[in-house]
């Protein structure tokens, strides 16, 4: 079945916190759906900024669709990223414009040609169940529901191999949450996707393919 996501022993060390990840490994694989579950300073963002190449390990290994990150520059981690990762976070940041050429950006970065964009960001956003009413609405405008959802749809416009979810559904209320989670779900299925929710929720167990507790840097147990 192969490995999509591969982190060894990574070790990030911060001046104030010391050891923010202490030797975390895992691995993913293609199409599954983590769920990487631990308390506030339990190291979740940082472990999500180094999968990302967002930090450097300052030991250990991030190895991702069988590539290894490790001489990786700044530049190459970017064109990687453009292509072959989606980021949603709950506050997402938008440009001016509708909802709909926001989501046609992560097209742009990545070269796509012009004429293809609307129709693949059009294709996003019904994949994602932003109703057609949103596309060319202000994101401002939109609800807080609807402001992740565009960002979801923004995130697998580009069909990346690997979404990675800082918290995105915490400001929302507990149906909105389990529908997205359900609605992530279903991308990881149509996109062929693999997918690492970072959250401080326990509550997506009977969404994901498997969930584990980091604690301290580490991870401390699996379901």
């Amino acid at each position: 079945m192969g490995i999509a996501v591969r982190a060894e022993k990574l070790v990030k060390m911060f001046p104030v916190r010391n050891r923010a990840v202490n030797g975390l490994s895992l691995d993913v694989a293609p199409g599954e759906l983590l769920v990487l579950h631990g308390e506030p300073g339990s190291g979740k963002t940082t472990a999500m900024k180094l999968l990302a190449g967002l930090l450097r390990p300052d030991d250990g290994a991030v190895t991702l669709d069988g590539k290894p990150t490790a001489k990786w520059n700044d530049e190459a981690w970017s064109r990687y990223r453009a292509r072959n990762i989606g980021n949603v976070t709950s506050e997402p940041v938008f440009i001016e414009g509708d909802a709909l050429y926001n989501i046609m950006l992560p097209l742009a970065v990545a070269g796509t040609p012009t004429g293809k964009r609307e129709r693949l960001a059009t294709e996003a956003a019904q994949a994602a169940g932003l109703d057609a009413e949103c596309y060319h609405k202000e994101p401002r405008l939109l609800t807080q529901k609807e402001r992740i959802i565009c960002c979801m749809a923004r995130a697998v416009a580009n069909s990346p191999g690997l979404m990675l979810l800082d918290d995105p559904y915490k400001h929302l209320a507990q149906k909105d949450r389990q529908e997205l989670a359900d609605r992530l779900k279903a991308l990881c299925k149509t996109k062929n996707m693999t997918a690492i929710l970072f959250t401080i929720s326990g509550e997506y167990g009977d969404v994901a393919d498997r969930t584990i507790t980091i604690k301290e840097g580490r991870m401390r147990d699996s379901q």
